[in-house]
């Protein structure tokens, strides 16, 4: 842990982004030590179709980005804890948090050796207007900071359009379709990209999204995210 972190903790005490406790340093103060163990504990949880950590776990969403898509996450997305963790992500802009998921984000990515240039899954305007930011931005330059990897902000989130978590699946995949679309100044370098999201349910995002990235000249396609539901969705 740095130095600086460690004094200015001193000087203005972080709390758990979970729970409200006291943040402990070997989570960066992002999380008490209760969270910080109960997250290390689901990281390692075993998926009950590949029988593998949930972080080593490469099992596909419902709605599958293609052959040239693969899917890494850290926690399955089901507990009460990880559905906390994801809301104080995608509500409270909470630096410390970014930071520490970002960490353990780009560790999954290292883990391939890749160098890839780093998108991400844009939130719609109204909800960057009512919480003051975009949640899957602030993680994905975390992770382009941490990976040292190009930042590229390769997609735009249309005007209009329904929140996904309000539709069901049917209606999901087609709303992706209608709400995303590629920035017209966007320009990839590498073949290899990562998309950084904060939670996969169905993949209709992210489905759409690697579509869009295809068109825009990449081969190579990682979706990033903090937790992903299991296929029995």
């Amino acid at each position: 842990m740095k130095t600086v972190d460690y004094v200015l903790n001193l000087i203005f005490p972080r709390t758990c982004a979970v729970c409200g406790d006291a943040a402990d340093a070997r989570f960066s103060y992002a999380l008490c030590l209760g969270c910080g163990n109960e997250f290390e504990i689901l990281k390692s949880e075993i998926c009950p179709i590949c029988h593998a950590p949930q972080m080593m776990c490469r099992c596909r969403p419902v709605y599958d980005g293609g052959k040239n898509v693969k899917y890494l996450h850290l926690i399955e997305y089901k507990s009460d804890f990880s559905k906390k963790l994801i809301f104080a992500l995608k509500k409270k802009n909470n630096a410390p948090l970014r930071r520490y998921l970002a960490s353990e984000l780009s560790a999954l990515v290292r883990i391939g050796g890749e160098k890839t240039e780093i998108a991400y899954a844009p939130r719609s305007r109204a909800a960057v207007g009512e919480y003051g930011f975009d949640q899957s931005k602030e993680l994905a330059l975390a992770v382009s900071k941490k990976l040292r990897a190009r930042f590229v902000p390769l997609f735009r989130h249309k005007k209009g359009g329904n929140e996904q978590k309000e539709l069901g699946l049917s209606a999901r995949r087609d709303n992706a379709d209608e709400s995303y679309a590629l920035k017209k100044s966007a320009l990839l370098r590498e073949e290899k990209l990562v998309i950084v999201d904060d939670v996969i349910t169905t993949g209709s995002t992210v489905r759409t999204l690697c579509e869009l990235a295809s068109l825009a000249g990449a081969e190579d396609i990682t979706v990033l995210t903090v937790a992903k539901t299991g296929r029995k969705y």
